[in-house]
């Protein structure tokens, strides 16, 4: 059982951060494996809603699991059930358990809180305007692209007793910077930004795809529902 020292907001001050940067990405399953290999050692802890203390960390193999199922949805050209997975998608990524703290919420049930910057990692959909002939990312309702995960992390933070904003560089104190760094590093060699074809005109989305995914991309149920094609380039 992973235990978290039991604290509250009142004792802790509020986590205050600022100007994310962030990444939103599809993978292939092969892809994600691969992405958790290179950023070893870390941990996924359950940070989106009150958790009984043993599934506080998430097992890799677990999300891996889950993630497995959503893409071999797509892959058949099925619409990936929105609320199951946006629920194990919801997490935070982090270097150090330590940052983290729980505050009781029932007799069984913990909120876990980090105190220190972390990767929030969230299920990811867009919708493309027609009219602006824009990406919007992490958009819920129709005519929404379930698109792979998002990946955030802050560049700045308040410290809750001086108040004095520091920026979120490589260090001890943010144990996770190096973390995102390596994952950015990553994403740029093993991904690119995505190129639709829409109504016969290429336009470029920051949204990213995995190489891996080119293969297959074209089952996507939610781009044949719009009429949408990702550019397979050699």
């Amino acid at each position: 059982m992973t235990t978290f020292r039991i604290s509250s907001p009142s004792q802790e001050g509020l986590l205050q951060v600022s100007k994310w940067i962030k990444v939103q990405i599809l993978l292939d399953q092969e892809e994600i494996v691969e992405l958790f290999k290179k950023l070893e050692p870390f941990y996924l802890i359950a940070v989106s809603k009150p958790v009984k203390e043993q599934s506080a960390l998430l097992a890799q193999n677990d999300f891996l699991q889950v993630y497995l199922e959503y893409i071999q949805l797509l892959k058949k050209g099925k619409i990936a059930q929105d609320s199951y997975f946006r629920e194990c998608f919801s997490c935070a990524m982090t270097r150090s358990k330590e940052i983290f703290y729980a505050m009781p919420v029932s007799e069984e049930r913990l909120l876990i809180k980090p105190i220190l910057p972390v990767i929030q990692m969230q299920m990811h959909q867009f919708l493309f305007s027609s009219i602006e002939k824009v990406f919007y990312p992490m958009v819920l309702g129709q005519k929404t692209v379930s698109w792979g995960i998002q990946f955030s992390y802050p560049q700045f933070y308040q410290d809750p007793k001086t108040k004095e904003i520091m920026r979120v560089i490589k260090s001890d104190l943010f144990p996770n910077t190096e973390l995102f760094a390596l994952l950015m590093k990553w994403v740029r060699q093993f991904t690119i930004p995505t190129p639709f074809l829409i109504e016969e005109e290429r336009i470029n989305a920051t949204i990213r795809i995995g190489k891996k995914c080119m293969s297959w991309i074209h089952l996507h149920p939610q781009l044949q529902e719009l009429g949408m094609k990702v550019l397979c380039l050699n």
